[in-house]
Protein backbone atom coordinates (compact mmCIF):
# COMPACT_ATOMS: atom_id res chain seq x y z
CA UNK A 1 0.00 0.00 0.00
CA UNK A 2 1.24 3.34 -0.71
CA UNK A 3 1.60 6.03 2.21
CA UNK A 4 1.66 9.19 2.88
CA UNK A 5 4.68 11.13 1.19
CA UNK A 6 4.89 8.09 -1.99
CA UNK A 7 5.70 11.34 -4.48
CA UNK A 8 8.33 12.24 -3.31
CA UNK A 9 10.48 9.80 -4.97
CA UNK A 10 14.06 10.99 -3.65
CA UNK A 11 13.07 10.70 0.11
CA UNK A 12 12.06 7.10 -0.26
CA UNK A 13 14.65 6.26 -1.77
CA UNK A 14 16.60 8.42 0.95
CA UNK A 15 14.70 6.30 3.46
CA UNK A 16 15.50 3.03 1.27
CA UNK A 17 18.99 3.95 1.17
CA UNK A 18 19.31 4.67 4.88
CA UNK A 19 17.40 1.87 6.18
CA UNK A 20 19.58 -0.80 4.25
CA UNK A 21 22.88 0.98 5.35
CA UNK A 22 21.14 0.24 9.14
CA UNK A 23 20.24 -3.43 8.20
CA UNK A 24 23.44 -4.47 6.52
CA UNK A 25 26.07 -2.99 8.37
CA UNK A 26 24.46 -4.94 11.22
CA UNK A 27 24.30 -7.86 10.06
CA UNK A 28 27.77 -7.43 8.54
CA UNK A 29 29.03 -7.25 12.29
CA UNK A 30 27.62 -10.15 13.58
CA UNK A 31 27.90 -11.91 11.05
CA UNK A 32 27.77 -15.09 10.46
CA UNK A 33 25.22 -14.87 13.85
CA UNK A 34 21.85 -14.35 12.91
CA UNK A 35 19.87 -11.05 14.56
CA UNK A 36 16.09 -10.11 14.76
CA UNK A 37 15.26 -6.50 13.15
CA UNK A 38 12.91 -3.69 14.47
CA UNK A 39 12.53 -0.16 14.21
CA UNK A 40 14.08 0.11 17.70
CA UNK A 41 17.44 -0.88 15.14
CA UNK A 42 17.31 1.93 12.76
CA UNK A 43 19.16 4.87 12.82
CA UNK A 44 17.70 8.29 14.33
CA UNK A 45 18.29 9.74 10.91
CA UNK A 46 16.24 6.51 9.26
CA UNK A 47 13.73 6.71 11.93
CA UNK A 48 13.53 10.93 10.92
CA UNK A 49 13.32 10.00 7.07
CA UNK A 50 10.74 7.16 7.49
CA UNK A 51 8.42 9.97 9.85
CA UNK A 52 9.00 12.77 6.58
CA UNK A 53 8.10 10.10 4.21
CA UNK A 54 5.22 7.39 5.53
CA UNK A 55 4.98 7.57 8.90
CA UNK A 56 1.45 5.68 8.17
CA UNK A 57 3.06 3.03 5.83
CA UNK A 58 1.07 -0.20 6.13
CA UNK A 59 3.44 -2.08 6.05
CA UNK A 60 6.37 -0.10 7.41
CA UNK A 61 9.08 0.96 4.77
CA UNK A 62 11.80 -0.39 6.79
CA UNK A 63 9.78 -4.15 6.55
CA UNK A 64 9.26 -2.96 2.58
CA UNK A 65 13.16 -3.06 2.55
CA UNK A 66 13.88 -5.75 4.61
CA UNK A 67 12.10 -7.63 2.45
CA UNK A 68 13.44 -6.42 -0.81
CA UNK A 69 16.64 -7.48 0.55
CA UNK A 70 15.57 -10.92 0.66
CA UNK A 71 14.09 -11.36 -2.55
CA UNK A 72 17.08 -9.81 -4.04
CA UNK A 73 19.08 -12.35 -2.41
CA UNK A 74 20.92 -10.45 0.05
CA UNK A 75 19.64 -11.43 3.25
CA UNK A 76 16.99 -14.28 4.91
CA UNK A 77 14.35 -13.90 7.12
CA UNK A 78 13.52 -16.40 9.26
CA UNK A 79 10.50 -15.72 10.70
CA UNK A 80 8.27 -12.89 9.57
CA UNK A 81 5.67 -12.37 12.06
CA UNK A 82 2.70 -10.91 10.55
CA UNK A 83 2.50 -7.81 12.89
CA UNK A 84 5.17 -6.43 11.27
CA UNK A 85 6.61 -5.88 15.08
CA UNK A 86 9.56 -7.19 13.73
CA UNK A 87 11.67 -9.43 11.92
CA UNK A 88 14.29 -12.89 13.36
CA UNK A 89 16.52 -14.89 12.54
CA UNK A 90 18.14 -12.78 9.95
CA UNK A 91 21.47 -13.22 8.26
CA UNK A 92 23.36 -12.50 5.10
CA UNK A 93 23.38 -14.97 2.13
CA UNK A 94 26.69 -16.08 0.96
CA UNK A 95 25.42 -13.30 -2.12
CA UNK A 96 24.70 -10.15 0.72
CA UNK A 97 28.36 -11.11 2.13
CA UNK A 98 30.43 -11.60 -1.12
CA UNK A 99 29.17 -8.40 -2.05
CA UNK A 100 29.58 -6.79 1.54
CA UNK A 101 33.70 -8.12 1.95
CA UNK A 102 34.18 -7.02 -1.80
CA UNK A 103 36.25 -3.90 -2.66
CA UNK A 104 35.38 -2.11 -6.05
CA UNK A 105 37.85 -1.16 -7.77
CA UNK A 106 37.11 2.48 -7.34
CA UNK A 107 37.86 1.85 -3.78
CA UNK A 108 40.69 -0.01 -4.99
CA UNK A 109 43.21 0.04 -1.36
CA UNK A 110 39.93 1.29 0.88
CA UNK A 111 38.32 -1.31 3.78
CA UNK A 112 35.58 -3.70 2.04
CA UNK A 113 31.94 -2.39 1.97
CA UNK A 114 31.13 -3.86 4.63
CA UNK A 115 33.19 -2.40 7.33
CA UNK A 116 32.13 0.91 5.16
CA UNK A 117 28.34 0.45 5.78
CA UNK A 118 28.83 -0.93 8.97
CA UNK A 119 30.71 2.70 9.88
CA UNK A 120 28.61 4.79 8.41
CA UNK A 121 25.45 2.57 9.65
CA UNK A 122 27.10 3.50 14.03
CA UNK A 123 26.86 7.38 13.25
CA UNK A 124 24.11 9.26 14.18
CA UNK A 125 23.32 11.16 10.80
CA UNK A 126 23.73 14.43 9.56
CA UNK A 127 25.07 15.58 6.02
CA UNK A 128 28.03 12.82 6.31
CA UNK A 129 25.58 9.89 6.93
CA UNK A 130 23.97 11.27 4.15
CA UNK A 131 26.09 11.75 1.65
CA UNK A 132 28.05 8.53 1.85
CA UNK A 133 25.17 6.70 1.95
CA UNK A 134 23.66 6.48 -1.83
CA UNK A 135 27.28 5.75 -2.86
CA UNK A 136 27.58 2.89 -0.89
CA UNK A 137 24.57 0.95 -1.50
CA UNK A 138 25.19 1.79 -5.39
CA UNK A 139 28.49 0.39 -4.50
CA UNK A 140 26.71 -2.51 -2.78
CA UNK A 141 24.15 -3.34 -5.33
CA UNK A 142 27.11 -2.97 -8.49
CA UNK A 143 29.26 -5.45 -6.46
CA UNK A 144 26.36 -7.92 -5.89
CA UNK A 145 25.71 -7.92 -9.72
CA UNK A 146 29.06 -8.43 -10.27
CA UNK A 147 29.49 -11.58 -8.47
CA UNK A 148 26.09 -12.60 -10.02
CA UNK A 149 26.89 -11.58 -13.79
CA UNK A 150 30.92 -12.69 -13.18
Amino acid sequence: MIGKGDNNLATNIDAFNSITVDLLGMLYRLHPRKADFSPADLSEASLALIAEVAPDANPPIWWMTALWLETEGYIRIGIKPHSGAHLAHIDLTSKGFAALASVPASLEGKAPLGDRIAAVASTAGGEVRSAAIGGIVGAFVAAAAKQVLG
